[in-house]
């Protein structure tokens, strides 16, 4: 379920800029960063404990260098302050 509205914010902001794009076509126009991508296999999907997220964050930078995003969405306060400490180097 997640993961579905991921794509479904995706494809709400998309549509501002491309309207007649499809639900199904906004996975081609985003991403997710570092820790979406570290888990520990917990039931429901439920994030990972806080040295694993910690850890992962150190990718961040290097993977939205990469990406070079002309939108940034943080999802969560966590995610919010890991953009914020980039933002302060």
């Amino acid at each position: 379920r997640h993961w579905h509205r991921t794509h479904e914010i995706a494809w709400y902001i998309l549509r501002k800029f491309k309207r007649d794009i499809t639900l199904e076509d906004s996975r081609l126009y985003f991403a997710h960063a570092n820790s979406a991508k570290c888990c520990m296999n917990k039931p429901g999907s439920k994030q990972a404990d806080k040295v694993l997220f910690e850890n992962c964050r150190m990718y961040l930078p290097q993977e939205i260098s990469i990406l070079r995003p002309d939108i940034l969405v943080t999802q969560g306060r966590a995610a919010e302050h890991s953009i914020l400490l980039i933002c302060d180097k």
